[in-house]
């Protein structure tokens, strides 16, 4: 096992002699196999290591116990801990993320604020090989491209992952031998997630069923994919560095070389100006893209709304990508909206579509900046579309604690001279929603919640 390490370490370029490396340890069989391993390597690489561990809130004594344990395990083997503690439910309403999201979101910063406090250069994450192909397939069925299906990189920035090419057989196995005892976290034994699906039904099924190393087949298909969208990547640069060209608000792509582009790389490099505009591609879905590569064939002066504010429109020899807060100010007046019924915002091409479902728990509540649901039956006052006014607020956590309208925009840092044209669904002076960004938490969706406003945000064109 400890060779495997060793070799992959070695072909990854992993670790050089002296390293400070920070390693995430929740205490459960992949983790303190890592940590093990590493100790192992301590002397041949001169490492020191610096462990974390993140109790999320969730799991109350059992999490306690955990950190417990790797706080023991540390302490006698020499190793610095530190364990932080987090509110992961809070966090994740807060941010309208789902737990999984958040509980990533807070270890991760955590990790990079030891980085910073030992000056470490390094941050070993215990993923494995089941990791891996769960993660591949988990892509694969939410219909993810090459980049999804690429599988879990073994290095990206400072994290590195010496477990990627080793199954959960091997790490329990291993772990046995050394006489190292893990903590099971009961959350990975329902399946309540769908990776916890995944991992405990569909991947024993095939093994079983269909091939034992469907495993393994995979992640070598995985592997086979990341080098295509290496490939991919590097000639969607080629051509981007040709036809696209930055402006003051944007991005502004040439028609006349785009129209000339395989359709595959069309949507690359779309993506790869959405990413450099916004930084990432959260909350932007694959319609997107094709509604931007659709403008191709619109008339000049078309235009399209996605996440972010982002705009783009049909120029005569250019698409023109930017973003509302530095487009040409639009002032929207007060629209009243029909529910259900679709509430056009002529000025800016936009349509939202308002509608009425019953709310069942097994409902998953969207997590993107384009679609929000309300709880229908606490809203009294009529709902309209318009621009802000003096008193407008949010609520912004579920015991009732508010914050004008002005507090918010200045906390995302919209600029003054922007705000009056920022768009907002309104129910009097509650503000529900900054259309294409946060919602309010006054009329949160919970449990006892019998009927949901479902607000969709789209193109006025869109079907």
């Amino acid at each position: 096992m400890i060779e495997k390490v060793r070799a992959y370490i070695r072909e990854q370029n992993m670790l050089c002699d002296g390293d400070k490396v920070v390693v995430g340890v929740s205490g459960g069989a992949d983790s303190m196999c890592l940590l093990s391993c590493l100790m192992e390597l301590r002397k041949e690489y001169r490492l020191e290591l610096f462990v974390v561990h993140v109790n999320h809130g969730i799991r109350g004594e059992e999490a306690r116990e955990d950190a417990e344990y790797v706080t023991a395990f540390c302490k006698a083997n020499g190793i610095p801990v530190r364990v932080k503690e987090a509110d992961v439910k809070s966090l994740a309403k807060k941010e309208g993320l789902s737990e999984e999201e958040a509980g990533r979101k807070v270890r991760y910063e955590e990790f990079e604020k030891e980085c910073r406090i030992h000056e470490c250069g390094k941050i070993a994450i215990a993923h494995n090989e089941n990791d891996n192909a769960e993660t591949v397939l988990f892509h694969l069925f939410r219909g993810s491209g090459i980049r999804g299906i690429s599988g879990i990189k073994p290095t990206r920035g400072m994290i590195i992952r010496p477990l990627l090419t080793c199954l959960r057989s091997e790490i329990e196995a291993y772990l046995e031998r050394k006489g190292i005892p893990f903590r099971t976290d009961a959350t990975n034994l329902t399946e309540d997630y769908s990776r916890n699906k995944i991992r405990r039904r569909v991947l024993p099924y095939v093994e079983e069923e269909i091939n034992k190393k469907a495993v393994e087949h995979v992640v070598s298909l995985a592997a086979e994919m990341a080098q295509i969208d290496d490939f991919l990547d590097q000639y969607v640069m080629n051509e981007y560095n040709r036809i696209v060209t930055k402006t003051d608000t944007g991005y502004s792509i040439e028609l006349s070389g785009f129209s000339l582009l395989n359709q595959i790389i069309k949507q690359r490099l779309v993506q790869k100006v959405l990413e450099h505009i916004v930084g990432g591609l959260k909350n932007i879905e694959r319609k997107h893209i094709l509604d931007i590569i659709s403008l191709e064939n619109k008339q000049v002066g078309k235009q399209i709304m996605l996440p972010y504010h982002i705009f783009v429109k049909r120029g005569y020899t250019t698409f023109d990508v930017c973003l509302l807060n530095k487009m040409e100010r639009t002032y929207v007046d007060e629209i009243p909206c029909e529910i259900p019924g679709d509430c056009y915002i002529g000025g800016l091409d936009l349509r939202l579509e308002l509608s009425i479902e019953n709310y069942k728990k097994t409902m998953r509540i969207p997590q993107n900046g384009y679609t929000k649901w309300f709880d229908y039956d606490k809203i009294r006052n009529a709902i309209v579309v318009r621009t802000r006014r003096t008193g407008d607020f949010l609520q912004i956590n579920q015991s009732g604690g508010r914050k004008s309208l002005k507090s918010v925009m200045i906390d995302k840092k919209i600029p003054k001279e922007q705000r009056d044209e920022v768009c907002l669904l309104a129910a009097g002076d509650h503000i529900l929603w900054i259309l294409g960004d946060r919602g309010t938490e006054g009329f949160f969706v919970e449990d006892t919640t019998k009927r949901i406003l479902v607000a969709r945000l789209c193109s006025a064109g869109e079907k």
